[in-house]
């Protein structure tokens, strides 16, 4: 059984009919070249409380969403500051050993 794509019906207060748009997944922006797709197609790292940035879908934290199968996108994050602002801190482009790490978990 899939996910269907379409409007879901539910009575409002006054009865009248509500609708709303059903997705078929979450849909996350990379950082890096800001195209939208499926959660599924992207890599999240995120920074934790300690300030360790790792990858990790369901870690609590800032996360940033890049897509998992581009080099491009990990370079244009780090060009841009895309990583910098997802994770709410002005070091990690910065950081060569946080690129490094990054570059050879691809």
């Amino acid at each position: 059984m899939g996910a269907h794509v379409g409007s879901v019906g539910r009575f409002g207060i006054a009865g009248e009919l509500l609708t709303m748009t059903v997705l078929p997944a979450p849909i996350r922006t990379c950082v890096g070249c800001r195209s939208r797709r499926e959660q599924s197609a992207l890599r999240r790292y995120v920074r934790a409380a300690s300030g360790e940035v790792r990858e990790s879908r369901s870690a609590a934290g800032r996360g940033a969403w890049i897509c998992a199968d581009s080099q491009n996108c990990l370079d244009r994050a780090f060009s841009t500051r895309g990583f910098d602002r997802a994770l709410g801190a002005r070091s990690f482009t910065k950081n060569t050993n946080f690129r490094n790490r990054l570059t050879m978990a691809k």
